[in-house]
């Protein structure tokens, strides 16, 4: 079943990841609280216990603003401690909720998910994630996210999923809390 309070960990996490990437060639790189960060291509996997006893390990991709440096897109995958996938997704606050987020993987919609919640980072869903989604991600190439900006209108952006297969893989080998 998924859990409540694990996502809302989740949610913690992801405000954590949204202000605390750092950006480096390496393979593994210190984001700028000192913690750990792998990188699968495009992609970042992170594990950090924001309760201070549960460790919530995810995979990220984030677009920021260049002149503003706000959140254009932040995507992650989790895993609860039942072995189930969810997905955390932020999107500028100015969306069109009704609209929700559109996911589409090499031309094919992947998913359609409606927003839950805005607050000062982004409107934002979390959402879980079938087995069947995950193999798609991994399979794909490059995933296009769509959302409507009630300013400035219909808004799709790109995503490459390479490196995702490697991001998936080092997810499901953490050891669940």
């Amino acid at each position: 079943m998924f859990e409540v309070r694990r996502v809302a960990a989740a949610f913690f996490v992801t405000l954590f990841l949204v202000g605390g990437l750092a950006s480096a060639n390496a393979e593994t790189v210190t984001a700028a609280d000192g913690s750990t960060v792998e990188k699968f291509g495009n992609w970042r996997g992170k594990c950090a216990a924001p309760d201070g006893s549960n460790t919530i390990c995810t995979v990220s991709f984030e677009i920021r603003s260049a002149q503003s440096q706000s959140v254009g897109l932040f995507f992650a995958i989790g895993k609860n401690a039942d072995n189930e996938h969810y997905a955390i997704t932020i999107v500028p606050l100015g969306t069109h909720l009704p609209n929700g987020v559109k996911f589409t993987v090499d031309g094919s919609e992947l998913a359609a998910i409606p927003l839950q919640v805005c607050l000062p980072v982004g409107c934002q869903s979390i959402s879980p994630m079938a087995a069947e989604s995950l193999q798609r991600l991994k399979a794909g190439n490059n995933m296009v996210v769509e959302f409507l900006d009630i300013r400035s209108g219909p808004v799709a952006l790109d995503v490459s999923l390479s490196g995702m297969t490697a991001a998936i893989n080092w997810l499901d080998a953490q050891p669940p809390s």
